[in-house]
């Protein structure tokens, strides 16, 4: 049977490993970019508000760099840096939920 304090914490605890995440996220992010004139890096932050937690790039060439153009090649930094994130994440949630067994 899960605990009652298991499910009080567990959105909290939740929340808590995708901001872990995305902070990981973020910093490989910030490396993959290419630096021009380090816009582009210095944009890239966590966002948090009441629907969750997310990644965002706001320089106003993020896009165009990311997915690139008819004139420009893309050069991928933000979607490379959440694949390889991909099974930590999986990792801090499964942590979380075997201690649902030992609540």
């Amino acid at each position: 049977m899960i605990g009652a304090d298991f499910l009080r914490t567990l959105p909290e605890r939740l929340r808590a490993v995708l901001r872990e995440s995305a902070e990981q996220v973020a910093a490989r992010a910030r490396t993959a970019a290419p630096v021009h004139s380090g816009e582009l890096s210095r944009s890239i932050d966590v966002i948090e508000d009441a629907q969750g937690v997310g990644v965002c790039a706001s320089a106003p060439q993020a896009v165009i760099i990311e997915l690139g153009s008819y004139r420009r090649a893309a050069q991928p930094f933000l979607r490379p840096a959440l694949l390889d994130e991909r099974e930590a994440l999986k990792a801090r949630i499964r942590r979380i939920l075997t201690e649902m067994d030992h609540d």
